[in-house]
């Protein structure tokens, strides 16, 4: 073999483009092994044999790009002993929201997914026009959407509380909850995450209700809250929707299901 040329190994023979994979780690190790080959070679004068390419492996659209880790939902008071809320344990719900006929989750805007689990908001509203309308004493999961909640969500939810004053005892204890509520979630809320159950105790068409938006009126379904539990920590990486959704149809739903029941 005669003196080796460096000028015979090209940088394209030293490293080999890689194609992308799915796992950045996967990417680090291929690289490091390309570069130790390639030093062991050129140390014996040789030009190092290309490396086997990898194919692209596709992102699953439904798994969110951001891997977001649980998060301890925090302790606040609860309102169940003031009202006609029931007390279902956790694991109750989890048994009875798994067995039902169809388990279904639905995508809330945080602040309001929070406090559906809580006990605090005690309807939730949907147009007319939908096409999914929950069953009578139907569970379902709570998803917290993707987006925190702003100070106007917040702003607009704290009149909301207030409205509903009433079923706290009077406005102080109303706006001593709420502000224990703000500040248990501040610059922490759940995003893409289930959160907890609520059960439907029936559905309205049109309704009077203190948590309804003026501009809402006339044109909604008022799904009243039977019954409410929180998770004691969030189950995170779920992409809801604005509608009722089967939880078969979410790509880990049995991780998801096995977490509830560990809870």
């Amino acid at each position: 073999m005669g003196m080796y040329d460096p000028e015979y190994v090209r940088p394209q023979d030293v490293v080999p483009e890689l194609e992308r994979c799915a796992e950045a780690e996967d990417e680090d190790m291929l690289s490091g092994v390309a570069g130790a080959e390639s030093m062991q070679h050129t140390e014996m004068g040789e030009a190092p044999a290309p490396l086997p390419s990898h194919p692209r492996v596709p992102r699953d659209p439904k798994v969110p790009k951001t891997i977001r880790a649980s998060q301890t939902m925090p302790l606040l008071t609860s309102v169940k002993a003031q009202s006609s809320i029931p007390s279902t344990s956790v694991e109750k719900a989890v048994e009875l929201f798994l067995g039902g006929p169809t388990p279904r989750v639905l995508n809330v805007q945080s602040p309001w997914a929070e406090l559906l689990v809580y006990g605090y908001k005690t309807a939730e509203f949907r147009p007319v026009k939908t096409t999914s309308v929950p069953r009578k004493e139907e569970w379902i999961l709570i998803i917290s959407s993707g987006n925190t909640a702003s100070g106007d969500s917040m702003l607009l939810a704290q009149q909301d509380f207030l409205r509903d004053s009433g079923s706290f005892g009077t406005t102080t204890e109303a706006s001593r909850l709420f502000n224990e509520f703000e500040k248990a979630f501040y610059k922490k809320w759940p995003q893409q995450a289930a959160v907890g159950l609520i059960q439907i105790a029936q559905v309205k068409e049109n309704p009077t209700h203190p948590w309804m938006h003026t501009d809402d009126k006339g044109k909604v379904f008022a799904w009243e809250v039977g019954d409410a539990v929180v998770f004691p920590q969030t189950i995170p990486n779920i992409q809801g929707t604005l509608s009722l959704r089967g939880l078969h149809t979410i790509h880990n739903w049995t991780e998801i299901a096995e977490t509830m029941r560990s809870f």
